[in-house]
């Protein structure tokens, strides 16, 4: 006896959201066994576009979805280690990029600390520079000193030596006074 499936085909085909479904099939979890189920109809050469056209035209876009289909699941089978290890790869890449995130961020932070390193050396360099020019002064204002001291030094025994003839002189002061006033006295 030779199984009849025009029924229940005419009953899904005359679902209005039969084209949806079609379209919205969730390819990527096709179960295995009917991918097995479908082996004899995928093999039989009454089961190939070309054939089936000569019937009907809707078949003909059904049987070319059903051998895409099976054709999806062996494909997919075959391409899925190479999805997992692009997913580990991109897993990788992931903590790779986050380590290199980090280590930037370490880098800024190191750089950051070097440019204030930077600006506490130039400040450290002015700071030496003003110094610098300060002890000079201060070695020029010694000079002066030493220079205005020595002056003085001579100018000390030469006010010296005019106090001691002025306290000579003083002594004779009354002397002179007196031959002074006698000298006016007489001479009238």
């Amino acid at each position: 006896k030779e199984l009849d499936y025009w029924d229940p085909a005419k009953i899904m085909l005359n679902d209005a959201k039969f084209l949806d479904s079609l379209a919205k099939y969730d390819r990527d979890n096709i179960p295995e066994d009917i991918v097995n189920k479908l082996q004899p109809y995928i093999q039989s050469e009454e089961f190939r576009p070309a054939v089936i056209a000569k019937v009907s035209k809707a078949c003909t876009s059904l049987c070319l979805w059903v051998r895409a289909i099976e054709k999806y699941y062996h494909v997919s089978k075959a391409v899925e280690p190479k999805r997992e290890k692009l997913r580990e790869a991109q897993a990788s890449l992931e903590r790779t990029l986050q380590t290199v995130a980090e280590a930037r961020e370490r880098l800024r932070e190191v750089e950051a600390n070097i440019a204030g390193l930077e600006r506490q050396y130039q400040e450290s360099l002015r700071k030496k520079e003003e110094l610098e020019l300060k002890v000079q002064e201060c070695r020029d204002k010694l000079g002066r000193a030493s220079e205005l001291l020595g002056g003085l030094a001579d100018e000390k025994t030469r006010w010296k030596e005019a106090a001691e003839n002025l306290d000579v002189r003083l002594s004779a002061l009354v002397g002179d006074a007196l031959l002074s006033a006698g000298t006016i006295a007489f001479l009238g």
